[in-house]
């Protein structure tokens, strides 16, 4: 098994005693080893290439950008043993221009999806914190940081904490 790769992807994701490989091209493969063996265990067409992504529980949340110029960013759930699609979500394009070699149509997310609270929450470029029904991906509002975000929040009881670009540490009420 080989992976080419030949721009920012990122890390290989664990799930229980196995791990997915992301793909870099938009035509590629998802593709999850055993970690023990290196054995493939599943194989999934993944709609793009992937951007950010996490895992909950038997679920993996990722943001995917469907072709590197001119894409759309697509937020999207799938099985966590077989990589099946369940659902995906328009994620836009990037208006804060935070990918320059895709003259601003990149996905407005870098950060890792977070789960928490029965909530999905995606930290954007443009400022905003989307948040997201982890079950169906129906929009459910969205918070406002006020300056593009590239890291994932942080989710405590009543606050979520974001880094904004500038530097500054935020908590949000929820």
């Amino acid at each position: 098994f080989e992976v080419r790769y030949r721009y920012y992807m990122p890390s290989p994701l664990p799930w229980r005693d196995s791990v997915w490989i992301p793909n870099h091209q938009p035509g590629d493969e998802l593709v999850r080893l055993r970690v023990s063996s290196g054995h493939v265990l599943a194989r999934s067409a993944a709609g793009g290439v992937v951007v950010s992504w996490s895992a909950c529980g038997n679920a993996l949340f990722l943001v995917v950008l469907d072709k590197w110029t001119g894409g759309r960013g697509w937020l999207q759930r799938r099985d966590a043993a077989t990589g099946r699609l369940r659902w995906r979500t328009a994620m836009g394009r990037d208006t804060a221009q935070a990918y320059h070699y895709c003259t601003g149509n990149g996905p407005n997310c870098q950060a890792a999806p977070v789960l928490a609270h029965g909530r999905l929450f995606i930290a954007c470029t443009d400022g905003w914190i989307r948040i997201f029904d982890p079950g169906t991906g129906a929009p459910g509002g969205r918070i406002s940081a006020g300056s593009p975000l590239f890291t994932a929040p942080i989710i405590g009881d009543r606050c979520l904490w974001v880094t904004t670009w500038p530097g500054h540490v935020m908590c949000l009420a929820l």
